[in-house]
């Protein structure tokens, strides 16, 4: 049912969060394009501490501007790439999204999302060169040992 999947959602995050004690906020959607074709459902989830969605609260306040919903940031990356890998993938392959300073491990089995994961990367292990960028993949492989 749906009050026992937020309760096991609820659970991981408090399990995997690293917020310490800090209050968090959460929200989750399941990847419904995964749900039609098999047993398991794709969760991802937005977590951020209450501090901080309190002061976007805020500022859109101030704004005049109502919150609509709160999705994870990776969502409409995955959506975009489901369609792609769900016509042509067999077996397991990773979606690597990154920017500036964070990314996104997305971890797929037969063209369906099975592990997402958000990174915190640092503007200076991405400009400083390969050596560097050598250092951010070591500490991407224990996400990947998790999924």
């Amino acid at each position: 049912t749906a009050e026992q999947l937020q309760k096991q959602v609820q659970e991981q995050i408090r399990k995997y969060t690293l917020f310490g004690n800090e209050e968090i906020v959460f929200d989750y959607c399941t990847f419904e394009g995964a749900a039609a074709s098999s047993d398991k459902r794709a969760v991802l989830e937005a977590v951020t501490t209450r501090r901080i969605s309190d002061a976007c609260l805020a500022v859109a306040r101030q704004a005049k501007l109502d919150l609509i919903g709160i999705e994870p940031a990776i969502l409409p990356v995955m959506k975009l790439i489901y369609d792609e890998l769900a016509a042509e993938s067999a077996g397991a392959s990773m979606l690597l999204a990154l920017d500036s300073v964070s990314g996104c491990v997305g971890v797929f089995e037969d063209g369906l999302p099975r592990f997402c994961q958000n990174l915190s990367i640092g503007v200076k292990r991405l400009s400083a060169g390969e050596d560097n960028f050598a250092q951010l993949m070591d500490q991407i492989k224990p996400v990947l040992q998790f999924a």
